[in-house]
């Protein structure tokens, strides 16, 4: 929905929380000191295991990765007016604490190595304990919460500073405006996101239930796994809004390497986005 005009549907929604192996921890960490604190003992127990694990490879997801560290820390990417917040001591302590995750508490594998999409792969081969993920990081481990061999939940996302958050992300399915079928389009698109059938896309897909009435559908809130996503959506903060997303991706990730490479300091990568953010015309509230 934009200025009244309905361009599409909403057909997915996320939100992100902590999942973790609760065997090997009697609670989960609360805040991302304890997570450092709970991977070093895990590490110390279980050689050759990582007590977490983030994504750091050039992919999309390295981007909600670093904005939900971002978000606990109290900073934005843009404010509501489209005007630049990167530009914070908050967004170089979030890329500091991120960075810290490998080059100083050595508790995540090299993070250049991996994308989100692929923390579930390492966590059921016994590489992390912990990964933040949307509810389809459960959906690949193919495994219920309860299972013998890598039994897991899921938690809020770890507090920083300014508390618990998760970036909230959504997808819509239109109509192309020069189909010779709307009619049969139509009904298709009816079909696809009446509540039955997006029910059952969120439960096997992964994904966060639409709307406060789904949400409250036994099938999600009788699932203690599912419930936390659902629990996080009140401190979730949507996904930044670009004048167009591949540069800033690009932007974003570079800035992430190039602190994690150690090949700048968090200060200076976040810098350097900030001039290429606005030497490429991608903060809204500054387009010409």
């Amino acid at each position: 929905m934009h200025q009244q005009k309905l361009y599409a549907l909403p057909r997915a929604y996320s939100t992100q929380a902590l999942i973790y192996r609760t065997d090997l921890m009697e609670a989960p960490p609360k805040t991302w000191d304890e997570v450092v604190a709970i991977s070093k003992k895990i590490q110390s127990e279980h050689p050759g295991m990582y007590g977490f694990g983030i994504g750091g490879a050039n992919h999309v997801s390295t981007l909600s990765q670093y904005f939900t560290i971002l978000y606990s820390y109290g900073g934005r990417v843009f404010d509501e007016e489209g005007r630049l917040q990167l530009d914070s001591p908050e967004a170089v302590a979030a890329l500091q604490r991120y960075v810290d995750f490998y080059r100083k508490d050595k508790i995540v594998p090299n993070p250049l190595e991996y994308n989100r999409e692929q923390l579930p792969e390492l966590f059921s081969a016994g590489r992390i304990a912990m990964f933040v993920s949307g509810p389809w990081g459960g959906r690949a481990l193919g495994l219920p919460p309860d299972n013998d061999r890598i039994p897991y939940a899921s938690a809020p996302v770890p507090a920083g500073p300014a508390g618990t958050a998760t970036e909230l992300v959504s997808d819509s399915t239109g109509i192309w405006a020069g189909t010779r079928n709307l009619e049969a389009a139509l009904t298709f698109l009816d079909f696809i996101t009446s509540p039955e059938e997006q029910v059952q896309r969120d439960l096997i897909g992964g994904l966060v239930p639409q709307g406060p009435t789904m949400a409250t559908r036994p099938e999600f809130t009788q699932n203690p796994f599912f419930k936390t996503f659902i629990d996080m959506a009140p401190y979730g903060v949507p996904q930044p809004q670009p004048t167009l997303w591949e540069p800033f991706q690009e932007i974003i990730v570079n800035m992430v390497q190039s602190a994690t490479l150690g090949l700048v300091t968090p200060e200076q990568a976040v810098k350097q986005a900030v001039r290429e953010l606005r030497a490429k015309g991608l903060v809204p509230a500054e387009r010409k």
